[in-house]
């Protein structure tokens, strides 16, 4: 089996033209919070890409942005990645204290078990619209604000990703911030059941 990480993941199969030759090109890109990889088989060789930092630069990079650093579309990449990265450290942060606090107060539990869920769901909202956005338009790098990752061009065929794994497990782990603050709630300070 693949190892997969990450929020979003691609898996495609293209055909290039080397030369004279048209031969298969399978791509598997995994990116992630804080790394991203890509691996490639072209025709019976593989590369098994190594982990790189998401460094969060769409807006100074033009290898991380097809449609140019000063565009509103890399700027936007930029403060997304950053905003997404900072609500990730957050929620681990509240998700931590909360569960020290929640044995000593069950309303500092309740309101650490809060921030926990909104922090996640900000991290997974963010990552709805860079799944969706168009990065291209009529064929041409999209320059809006509103661009993300579907039809990225990856040799020369447009091509989209998926929701990963990672995209879940903050989709559940907002789920049961939520269900931890309603238990809170629910449990007198005696410890029982109200």
């Amino acid at each position: 089996g693949t190892e997969k990480f990450g929020m979003i993941q691609l898996e495609t199969t293209l055909t290039a033209t080397i030369g004279t030759m048209t031969v298969p090109v399978e791509v598997q890109v995994y990116p992630g919070i804080w790394l991203t990889r890509n691996d490639t088989k072209i025709g019976s060789t593989s590369n098994k890409g190594e982990p790189n930092p998401v460094l969060c630069d769409q807006d100074q990079d033009n290898s991380q942005c097809i449609a140019g650093p000063e565009s509103d579309c890399c700027k936007a990449l930029a403060a997304i990645c950053k905003t997404y990265k900072t609500f990730a450290v957050l929620a681990a942060i509240f998700s931590l204290f909360g569960a020290v606090l929640g044995t000593q107060s069950k309303f500092g539990g309740a309101a650490l078990s809060v921030l926990t869920a909104l922090s996640f769901i900000v991290v997974f909202s963010l990552f709805i619209p860079l799944i969706e956005g168009d990065a291209q338009s009529n064929g041409t790098p999209n320059p809006d604000a509103d661009c993300g990752s579907k039809n990225t061009p990856i040799f020369g065929n447009p091509v989209s990703f998926d929701y990963g794994p990672g995209f879940g497990i903050t989709v559940v782990g907002s789920i049961i911030a939520l269900v931890q603050t309603s238990l809170y709630c629910a449990v007198d300070p005696a410890g029982y059941i109200a």
